[in-house]
């Protein structure tokens, strides 16, 4: 019996997680950027059940499994809608790669592309974080009159400055979300050279697929509601 409680206490925990995964998805869903995520559970491993203390001896029962638990939180990459803006410094990524920013801990990585002109006319993020171009510096523009072609050059009044560094990721699985729409790469993620292209005027919209996140959530909620009743 308690063990019984046991495996349904697990199960009614496992739901309860993947509901907050799911809220946290579906506030974001019309947020640029932004990559939904995905709890991955596993259950126990299972023991093999003994009979004892009667007349037949140790007779064995059959598997026994003690319920689910929380493998990890799991960040789904698939692309997002492109949305035309026509706002000059609104960029979008077709393919895999990050933009690379500069933030007081150091790089980080986004696919939200809202950049502005700061009062020091750098490219920054909504946030103040500055873009960095290939040879790892900020772009300091002599005015706001930019053009990005597809390839992540940066013109200035026609002039070349720099070309915009888009990095990918050997192993995303060693990306980590800080908040803000960013990402710190771990020691095991493995930074390239993204080969992907660049849009301007465009923004990468969330790759939330609402009507599965609303039908999740009803079978989450049933789910936890025949756990608790049991």
């Amino acid at each position: 019996m308690i063990r019984g409680l046991y495996t349904v206490g697990t199960g009614m925990l496992t739901q309860r997680k993947k509901l907050d995964v799911l809220a946290n998805n579906l506030a974001n869903v019309d947020t640029a950027g932004f990559k939904q995520d995905k709890l991955l559970t596993r259950s126990f491993q299972d023991v093999l059940i003994r009979r004892i203390g009667d007349s037949a001896g140790k007779n064995e029962v059959g598997p026994y499994n003690y319920g689910l638990h929380t493998d990890a939180v799991a960040t789904d990459f698939i692309q997002g809608p492109l949305d035309q803006t026509d706002r000059m410094l609104d960029l979008a990524i077709e393919g895999e790669g990050f933009f690379a920013v500069n933030t007081e801990d150091g790089i980080r990585y986004t696919r939200a592309g809202a950049f502005r002109v700061d009062e020091n006319l750098r490219i920054v993020t909504a946030d103040g974080y500055p873009l960095l171009g290939t040879n790892g510096e900020p772009f300091v523009l002599a005015s706001e009159d930019v053009q990005i072609d597809k390839e992540g050059n940066v013109y200035n009044e026609g002039v070349y400055i720099n070309t915009i560094q888009l990095t990918n990721f050997t192993n995303v699985e060693g990306l980590r979300k800080i908040g803000d729409n960013l990402y710190e790469a771990l020691d095991d993620a493995g930074a390239v050279a993204a080969n992907a292209r660049v849009h301007q005027g465009f923004l990468e919209g969330s790759n939330v697929d609402l009507v599965k996140q609303m039908t999740d959530m009803i079978e989450i909620s049933r789910s936890y509601e025949t756990h608790q009743r049991m």
